[in-house]
């Protein structure tokens, strides 16, 4: 199951948006209107997809985000404005926003992104095993090699 927290202070859209989930299997959303709110709720559960606004009553929508990726680096972030004639959706990457929906008019257009975010996200975690599978298996290679590598640097800044 896909766990989605939805920070938007427009009930309406949050309605529909999980109108439209309970449709698609795999997917569990979690609606707020206020950033504070959604901040309590993701220190009380895991959410893959976070879709936050970027403006709210409470706290600016990037600063939600960010400290959501604080907490769970894996988390797929969305920052959206809208939807409405100029509404737009970015992923957001550390600093990085990409454009992922430049036109939102829409709260469908969201939910027929989410499967590919879910893919995204299951993607990342897949990696994220990888990477602590070899470093396990490694650490004593990946630990000389840190060690080689201060020393040549060292000897590299004491030649020059």
């Amino acid at each position: 199951t896909c766990n989605i927290l939805y920070v938007d202070d427009d009930l309406a859209a949050g309605k529909a948006l999980s109108a439209l989930l309970a449709e698609k299997k795999g997917f569990q959303l979690r609606h707020t209107q206020l950033g504070g709110e959604a901040l309590d709720f993701a220190n009380q559960e895991r959410f893959h997809i976070v879709l936050c606004k970027d403006m709210l009553p409470d706290l600016p929508g990037q600063m939600v985000l960010r400290s959501i990726q604080q907490q769970s680096g894996d988390v797929v972030a969305v920052l959206f404005s809208g939807p409405g004639p100029r509404g737009s959706a970015h992923l957001v990457e550390g600093s990085r926003e990409i454009p992922l929906l430049p036109n939102l008019a829409n709260v469908e257009q969201i939910a027929t992104k989410l499967d590919d975010l879910w893919t995204v996200q299951k993607g990342r975690g897949q990696e994220r095993r990888y990477l602590a599978v070899f470093r396990q298996k490694h650490g004593d290679f990946l630990k000389r090699y840190a060690e080689v590598r201060r020393k040549y640097d060292l000897l590299k800044s004491e030649g020059s």
